[in-house]
């Protein structure tokens, strides 16, 4: 499937022009980085934070930086952003350096930085995969973190989930840790499937839902269209246009 498509631009042209977050330029509040925190512990998620920088051109850069990662990043790199809730945060909230692009935050304790990316190493295309999961430690705590917050009654029903040919993305999503966990160590041809969903939920969620006090824009800070549900139904390849119209005549 063409992520571009899933997405829901309505032409190549428009994704030609760059996807792209604009930030919330308020003043930095604790509540905001509290209140993300909150979301991440009740969805059992961890809490991947965009950083916004004072400078209001490298903020301009992190929201086109996410923007690409969206629309042009790995299926690894989406079935790992899938495991979080992902939240802008000024840079001095976080008190973390002004050339941080995304910080790991710990979704139970207050204010720890648990570890950050560069914007130089994120432009070098250094894999957001490996920095949400550098090692296995990582995933096992992710997949703890998930199994916590679900409860056993949840947990249950993700063994149904598994076998089914075309789960819904949304219930993926509400699985990701957990589901990710068990990809890992799945067969390979079992991994990228499963890979592939992750990142599919991981895009339709952030792009129907952008992170809080932000917004989606394209090119020169056009507004965000309004496609039609991200359900497949509304795209309609061109030799079934042509059906169609002949149909209708």
């Amino acid at each position: 499937m063409d992520r571009r498509h899933f997405l829901g631009f309505a032409s190549a042209g428009a994704m030609a022009s760059g996807l792209a977050l604009s930030f919330d330029t308020g003043a930095p509040g604790e509540e905001r980085l509290d209140a993300a925190r909150r979301r991440a512990q009740k969805s059992g998620k961890q809490l991947l934070v965009i950083v916004v920088p004072k400078d209001a051109r490298l903020g301009r850069l992190h929201g086109e930086l996410f923007g690409r990662l969206l629309s042009e990043g790995s299926n690894e790199e989406l079935a790992a952003l899938c495991c979080c809730e992902v939240a802008a945060i000024h840079a001095e909230e976080l008190e973390v350096e002004g050339d941080v692009y995304l910080a790991l935050v710990h979704p139970r304790r207050e204010r720890e930085v648990l570890r950050t990316l560069k914007r130089l190493d994120a432009t070098a295309g250094s894999s957001v995969a490996s920095f949400v999961f550098p090692d296995e430690a990582a995933i096992a705590r992710a997949g703890q973190w998930a199994s916590e917050a679900l409860g056993q009654d949840r947990l249950s029903g993700i063994n149904a989930l598994l076998p089914r040919m075309r789960p819904r993305l949304a219930d993926i999503d509400r699985n990701a840790a957990v589901v990710y966990q068990l990809a890992t160590h799945a067969d390979v041809t079992t991994r990228a499937l499963w890979m592939e969903r992750l990142a599919y939920a991981a895009a339709q969620r952030l792009w129907e839902h952008a992170p809080e006090d932000t917004a989606w824009i394209e090119g020169a800070d056009q507004p965000r269209p309004d496609p039609c549900p991200a359900c497949g139904l509304g795209f309609c390849p061109e030799p079934s246009r042509n059906f169609l119209d002949l149909y209708t005549r």
